[in-house]
């Protein structure tokens, strides 16, 4: 993305056939994985193909398709001594913010999924309202189970992670595994926590009945939680509050790169409230009650869809 490529992160539990339509629609040309079973069965004659390494890689037979590159074959590649560091420089140099950097698809729940088409602008004003807002230090760390596919893990917590000069730590529970997120949470220590109110219920059912839970969750360097995606439960709040612990919501949508209003952290967290409009973003109710949004925040249009609301 930093040099003009264009991402098209795609959600795995697609079947073949639908992530098939979906890389010919993109017109994707480069195609990274980690599942050699699939490659076989995706469109892939007309692509350059990554295959990353995956631990059970030998128990699965690898395609011999010949624009096939296997991850470990690049990093045995010696490169030339005299790479010409100007020519790369200037080739990084000459994106413009309007380009565009990522296409996002929408979940797609009522027909074909709409593909966000998102700026560098449009992810990096995002940025710098949240520097003037949370004032992130370099250094923090995320643990992070959020598809990247979909705009709470992908866009607000990755971009911001990154633009913030964080460490993400990707856990490998994916939010479903109790165990597993307290071993990881223990081990990460996140300094900001990213998750969804399904999962939160979990954490505190686990903190309300183990000692060692509750120390491991609520560590001294933790600084604020942040919720979205459904209502949290005043029963989970309610813990929260009582261990004082900084909660903050907000709302937004894919097509606002995502984040539209915040909670402020000074603020005593209102159960119902998603905040005030994040610095440089409008919002305002139409006649019928439609919520209106403008912004540098907002997409240019939809892909192939120009004129789709």
């Amino acid at each position: 993305m930093s040099s003009g490529l264009v991402s098209v992160p795609l959600f795995t539990g697609y079947t073949d056939g639908f992530i098939s339509d979906l890389l010919k629609f993109s017109e994707v040309k480069y195609l990274i994985l980690d599942q050699p079973s699939r490659v076989a069965n995706l469109p892939t004659d007309n692509l350059d193909v990554l295959l990353l390494d995956t631990p059970n890689e030998k128990a699965v037979e690898l395609p011999s398709k010949k624009n096939v590159t296997l991850f470990r074959e690049i990093m045995k590649i010696d490169f030339a001594p005299d790479i010409d560091f100007v020519a790369i420089s200037d080739l990084f140099g000459e994106i413009h913010p309007d380009d565009l950097a990522l296409i996002m698809y929408t979940s797609g729940t009522t027909n074909f999924p709409k593909g966000v088409m998102l700026t560098h602008r449009n992810i990096l004003s995002q940025q710098s309202a949240l520097k003037t807002l949370w004032a992130p230090e370099p250094g923090m760390r995320f643990l992070c189970y959020l598809p990247l596919h979909h705009s709470f893990g992908g866009l607000f917590e990755r971009f911001f992670a990154l633009h913030s000069g964080g460490c993400l730590a990707v856990d490998d529970s994916w939010g479903k595994d109790t165990d597993a997120l307290f071993r990881n949470f223990e081990e990460i220590k996140p300094h900001i926590y990213f998750s969804v109110p399904k999962v939160y219920q979990e954490i505190i059912a686990r903190v309300l009945t183990q000692k060692h839970a509750e120390e491991i969750f609520f560590h001294n360097e933790l600084k604020f939680l942040f919720t979205a995606a459904a209502p949290l439960p005043f029963s989970t709040s309610d813990v929260l509050k009582k261990r004082k612990v900084v909660v903050v919501e907000g709302w937004g949508l894919t097509e606002t790169a995502p984040c539209c209003t915040l909670t402020e952290l000074s603020l005593e967290r209102k159960p119902g409230v998603v905040g005030f409009p994040i610095p440089g973003v409008e919002i305002k109710l139409d006649d019928e009650g439609e919520i209106l949004v403008r912004g540098p925040n907002v997409m240019r249009v939809y892909f192939k869809l120009p004129k789709a609301l």
